[in-house]
């Protein structure tokens, strides 16, 4: 029996250990939670004035979130190494999501790809548009979180035609168009 009091004593400051960062963790995530709390209660405390305004042109496929801010001017992220690769009867259509951020903060939120070509347009991810809901919604994109830079990979079906062209969303998660970028044309085989 002493020794399993031994054997538990050891392990203690171990285990302390552990809920001390576990403690740590839980205590970084509260933060940052109260932090997107505080903006997203600024938002509707604002009364929606940006969605009820006329939205920027480049924002027409999306439903304008409520206290919409163009945040493209404050270079929060870079798009940068931007190719569109034909594999079988599929496009990939690839960039690096770049953090330029100027404190060492990550960067989160959702990325929305537009194709457009001869046929109409696809979007990445996946999303239907029906009678219901004619738009796209920003939070539907891929999310993402990036300390330094993130590759995105958007797998397309080939369309029929010549060309491609692209639109680049990239959002907050409080619905804010951090970055916007057309890319094209690509030429198809």
């Amino acid at each position: 029996m002493k020794r399993k009091l031994e054997n538990v004593r050891s392990k203690e400051p171990e285990i302390i250990q552990q809920l001390k960062d576990q403690k740590l963790a839980l205590a970084n995530e509260l933060a940052s939670l109260k932090k997107t709390n505080i903006t997203l209660t600024k938002k509707i405390s604002g009364g929606g004035k940006a969605a009820t305004s006329s939205p920027l042109n480049i924002m027409a496929l999306f439903t304008t979130p409520l206290g919409f801010e163009d945040k493209r001017a404050d270079n929060l992220a870079k798009l940068e190494n931007i190719t569109s690769d034909q594999v079988n009867k599929n496009i990939l259509f690839k960039f690096d999501l770049i953090n330029n951020k100027q404190d060492t903060s990550k960067l989160s939120g959702y990325v929305t790809i537009v194709q457009y070509h001869s046929e109409g347009i696809t979007y990445y991810p996946a999303y239907e548009l029906n009678v219901d809901s004619p738009r796209l919604e920003y939070s539907q994109g891929e999310s993402f979180t990036v300390s330094r830079f993130r590759p995105v990979i958007a797998e397309f079906n080939k369309p029929n035609g010549n060309n491609v062209w692209y639109k680049i969303f990239i959002f907050s998660r409080t619905g804010n168009l951090i970055a916007f970028k057309k890319a094209g044309p690509f030429q198809l085989n």
